[in-house]
């Protein structure tokens, strides 16, 4: 029987489980090769990336659910010209800790990721290559970049760096072809 009585009470509690969350991780690395005119590969390096806090916003802006994103295909790669020290928090504007390259000859080229690979974790994979060119001083890298624009323009998001293992350098000639093969997975 139930107590219907004028002091009887009733509780009811509903407990909500955690809310989901999903985490996911960016990753990314660099493998370099510096091939000597015959054609023979003369250093190889690799480097661990590090997303900046802008670039981690623009990732982010591109799916966000009022806008989906599609891959941007204005990115680009630079070399960083002198023994680096990164920061989460460098931008384009604002990177104390090291300089693009500067060597005659130099400019940034096109990173046109191919299609995501299916799966998880995606990947985004690409190998961009500075060819020989006449009259280029000598390279000296100590990483490299990924960027929105191909030049100083406005605005340029500065979306992750990384500078070779171990605090090395490669030096490229002015005959020798750079390859640079970026990977970037979300996990």
């Amino acid at each position: 029987m139930t107590d219907a009585s004028a002091g009887a009470s009733a509780n009811a509690f509903v407990e909500r489980g955690a809310a989901a969350e999903t985490t996911m991780k960016e990753r990314g690395y660099l493998t370099y090769e510096v091939v000597g005119p015959d054609g023979k590969v003369k250093q190889t390096a690799t480097s661990e990336n590090a997303l900046t806090t802008e670039g981690a916003a623009y990732i982010l802006g591109l799916v966000k659910p009022s806008s989906p994103g599609t891959q941007d295909t204005s990115l680009f790669l630079g070399l960083i010209g002198d023994d680096p020290t990164l920061a989460v928090t460098d931008t384009m504007a604002s990177h104390v800790g090291w300089t693009e390259e500067t060597a005659t000859g130099y400019v940034r080229i096109a990173w046109l990721a191919d299609a995501v690979t299916a799966g998880a974790p995606a990947a985004l994979a690409k190998q961009s290559s500075w060819p020989p060119v006449v009259g280029r001083a000598q390279l000296t890298v100590w990483g490299a970049f990924l960027v929105t624009e191909l030049g100083a323009g406005t605005p340029v998001t500065l979306i992750a760096t990384s500078a070779l293992t171990g605090g090395g350098s490669l030096s490229v000639g002015a005959e020798d072809t750079l390859n640079i093969t970026f990977k970037l997975t979300l996990a």
